[in-house]
């Protein structure tokens, strides 16, 4: 809109509370660019299935399911003051507030009458401002970078009810090769640690499995056999144990992607000029995960050694489709994760919308 940029983007999931919201509007006339924003964004993790009388109902037994909901809020002024063409400062400044609530969802026994509950917790408040130095000079392809590099080095402390910080490097390669294909790469260290006498990093700590980190470790691809196989190598009462593996307070990550064009306008004279662009993409992912003072990272983990306690990398390969629908990236992908044993090394099927790294 000229010198005035307005972003509106959500989703709603049955109700307000459970809706993902982000708005922001920045001004762009001067050098220095002024924005306010709002988010509200939902955490839910899956802590288990119940067989116990239902809080909160006088007695009555009930079968259900138990999440946890992190309700995270924000409003937040920002300022971004370019150095150079491709190099510039952020800075940032939220009032945030972290609501836990557990969500009962299943059936009352013996007569099967299903219920869903909503037990209110504990809310913090906080304020978090951040500063990051951002480098740029990458070149846009169809559906994705296809010269240049970014690098972007942050700094995100959380002072009030929380007090943590997150710092985060994030180093991407856009190499071009003949035929028009793409080496792309992507280094990312992130950490989160205390700044206070809390275990705020470690309550908090991030799922890094999925389409966007590390491929082929999606949460919810873990079947019953998995779980239940995992639970024989950890002393501790964890739900599945294999999906701990990539979930911590610090990662470190490599992805690497071979970007190849097969149909677009400008290469392929014959197709017409609105023909969504497709690429095709062969990827090998590998990464740790761990929190610090909780897991110990190896190489590999010894027999014996806990599957809780002690992390190893883990890593994927796959093939994937790209195509350019216009307002937003279509991604179709096939995985195969190499470190979830051979009884549990399958493919995996993801569809999805978002330009990748």
């Amino acid at each position: 809109l000229g010198d005035h940029n307005l972003y509106v983007a959500g989703d709603v999931q049955g109700s307000f509370d459970n809706a993902r919201i982000l708005t922001s509007y920045t001004y762009l006339k001067n050098r220095l660019n002024l924005g306010v924003s709002f988010v509200q964004y939902p955490f839910f993790r899956f802590r288990g299935t119940r067989l116990q009388e239902v809080p909160g109902e006088d007695g009555r037994l009930g079968e259900f399911n138990v999440f946890q909901r992190d309700q995270y809020r924000s409003v937040g002024m920002s300022a971004v003051y370019p150095l150079s063409r491709f190099t510039r400062i952020e800075g940032e400044l939220r009032g945030a507030s972290l609501q836990t609530d557990q969500l009962l969802n299943g059936v009352f026994r013996p007569d099967f009458e299903p219920f869903r509950r909503t037990i209110d917790g504990r809310t913090r408040v906080f304020v978090q401002p951040s500063l990051g130095w951002v480098h740029d000079n990458s070149l846009p392809g169809f559906t994705g970078a296809i010269g240049g590099r970014r690098l972007r080095v942050s700094i995100a402390p959380a002072l009030g009810d929380l007090n943590m910080a997150d710092a985060r490097a994030d180093l991407r390669h856009y190499l071009p090769l003949p035929g028009s294909v793409t080496l792309a790469q992507r280094f990312l260290a992130f950490g989160r640690f205390d700044i206070g006498p809390g275990n705020d990093a470690t309550e908090f700590e991030l799922a890094w499995g999925g389409p966007y980190f590390l491929r082929g470790y999606d949460p919810d691809s873990y079947g019953a056999a998995e779980c239940e196989a995992s639970r024989a190598e950890s002393d501790f009462d964890l739900f599945c144990p294999a999906q701990e593996r990539a979930i911590g307070s610090s990662a470190l990550l490599l992805n690497t992607e071979l970007r190849v064009p097969l149909l677009n306008a400008l290469k392929d004279a014959w197709l017409p000029l609105n023909f969504p662009a497709l690429d095709a993409a062969l990827f090998f992912d590998v990464g740790a995960v761990w929190t610090p003072g909780v897991h110990e990272l190896v190489w590999r983990r010894e027999p014996g050694q806990d599957a809780f306690l002690y992390r190893e990398p883990l890593a994927a390969v796959g093939a994937g489709l790209r195509m350019n629908l216009f307002f937003a990236v279509l991604r179709l992908d096939y995985t195969v994760p190499l470190s979830r044993g051979d009884e549990f090394r399958r493919g995996q099927w993801s569809l999805g919308l978002g330009e990748m790294f």
